[in-house]
């Protein structure tokens, strides 16, 4: 069994370092804050789940069909997730129409394999296990939802494997895909 999603991955140096010291600040809220590695990085376009080996083989199939122009995004925004006073991932966004137009086509080609969901664009920067004060935290991220953490220009996407372990989470590129 394998264990799949579909992603943009978030390498670019720079934008990587800004984000580090966004995560940086949310330290300063507790030690139940998990921050996100930062090769672990990345927007999902899809979350397929667990599926048998032979599955692979069609997803990159059907993957390999998309067609779709290059693009860039800007990463701007903090926010969280599932809202109200409870806080579990924290996140940041992106501007533009680009990400949502590829997660669909993604969703419309893997149609019945995986989770069938609504996108909604976020880059998990954090995890949230239990905090003291989470009045503080939605206030920081309250102040910090314009945030511009710059620009990523989009010319791949992949099919990743997951490998859950005690210490967090190995993703693994399975396959990339080329944007035309």
């Amino acid at each position: 069994m394998l264990r799949l999603f579909v992603s943009v991955n978030v390498d670019r140096p720079e934008v990587v370092e800004r984000i580090r010291a966004v995560q940086r600040e949310l330290l300063k809220f507790g030690e139940g804050i998990k921050l996100t590695e930062p090769e672990n990085l990345h927007y999902t376009l899809r979350f397929i789940g667990e599926v048998d080996d032979g599955v692979a083989d069609e997803v990159i199939k059907r993957l390999g069909e998309i067609r779709l122009k290059q693009f860039r995004i800007s990463i701007k925004g903090l926010g969280y997730f599932p809202g109200g006073s409870r806080i579990r991932v924290i996140w940041a966004g992106s501007e533009g129409e680009s990400l949502k137009e590829l997660a669909t086509e993604v969703n419309r080609r893997l149609k019945g394999l995986g989770e069938d969901e609504d996108f909604v664009a976020h880059l998990t920067i954090a995890r949230v296990k239990w905090i003291k004060n989470p009045e503080a935290i939605i206030s920081w991220i309250s102040e910090n939802r314009d945030i511009k953490l710059g620009d990523l220009d989009v010319s791949t996407f992949y099919l990743m494997k997951s490998t859950l372990l005690p210490q967090g989470p190995v993703y693994t590129p399975l396959a990339q895909f080329q944007l035309l």
